[in-house]
């Protein structure tokens, strides 16, 4: 395999999951848009480019809502939950 076709195929598994905009990657997590982006700039959350369009991986998202998931306690109660 070539250098060129191993760097598609490498691209295409990364972007097999699919990828959203902007915009949607807000609605589907519920951040603000320039928090989106500032987790883009610090590499937290991986996208591409096409043009001047930047597309995100939803593995990505999904991943950074797991990795900042909060698992409830088995003793926990709803008033627990109160601020």
């Amino acid at each position: 395999m070539r250098e060129g076709e191993r760097d598609a195929v490498v691209r295409t598994d990364v972007a097999a999951d699919g990828t959203v905009n902007v915009e949607d990657a807000c609605e589907f997590t519920g951040l603000k848009r320039t928090f989106i982006y500032k987790l883009m700039t610090d590499g937290k959350l991986a996208y591409t480019t096409v043009g001047r369009r930047r597309l995100i991986f939803r593995s990505s998202l999904r991943n950074l809502l797991r990795r900042d998931a909060v698992t409830p306690t088995a003793d926990a109660t709803p008033e627990d939950a109160r601020v």
